[in-house]
């Protein structure tokens, strides 16, 4: 299902159109050097409702800040509650909101017009995922990047085993270049370090 949407199977069944970069229409400029760092401190928080109520009493909070409905994924809103948090002022902030929404590849479009899209990671930009070819997608937040060719991750609505719907925020490591274009790969990376 969509963050912050309904499963729907005809939807995701959709192929979903993936806009190219467009120039830089944004004048702002700033990092959020911190996103890793508010990332952190919500690893092993475990879902105790499925997507509603969390181990860690202050989740559902902070994952409303980032656009998440209880009973909705939430990784993309994990990103963007991570991204408010690390701005450091608030058009810093405006910016995230203006980006950011509760579903990744909207998130990742939005990116790409305010010139905030990047084909390759950076330490402290966000991973976007899309499953196949449908709308449905997933977000992390880049840890740092490896010289193995993998980026090091923190990611809610995932599991141990990996996905894109699981029972809690976990750290990964993922493949760059292991695309399983049927299955759940990487489109692009929101980068606000670009500015």
């Amino acid at each position: 299902s969509l963050l912050g949407m309904e499963s729907n199977s005809k939807m995701e069944s959709m192929p979903v159109q993936i806009d190219q970069p467009e120039i830089n229409q944004t004048q702002e400029t700033f990092t959020l050097k911190k996103l890793s760092e508010a990332a952190k401190r919500w690893v092993g928080t475990k879902e105790i409702k499925n997507n509603t109520t969390f181990s860690n009493p202050e989740a559902d909070a902070f994952l409303r800040k980032g656009g998440h409905v209880p009973g909705s994924p939430y990784c993309a809103s994990f990103a963007k509650s991570c991204a408010l948090e690390s701005a450091e002022t608030p058009e810093e902030a405006q910016l995230v909101k203006k980006v950011l929404t509760p579903h990744s590849l909207t998130s990742l479009n939005n990116a790409k017009k305010a010139g905030l899209y990047s084909a390759t990671p950076t330490p402290n930009s966000i991973a976007i995922f899309q499953k196949g070819n449908t709308t449905s997608g997933h977000a992390a937040v880049v840890e740092s990047v490896n010289p193995n060719g993998t980026i090091s991750t923190i990611e809610g609505n995932t599991g141990a085993g990996g996905g894109r719907e699981g029972d809690g925020i976990y750290r990964k490591k993922r493949n760059i270049n292991s695309q399983n274009k049927q299955g759940l790969h990487i489109v692009g990376y929101i980068n606000f370090e670009q500015k």
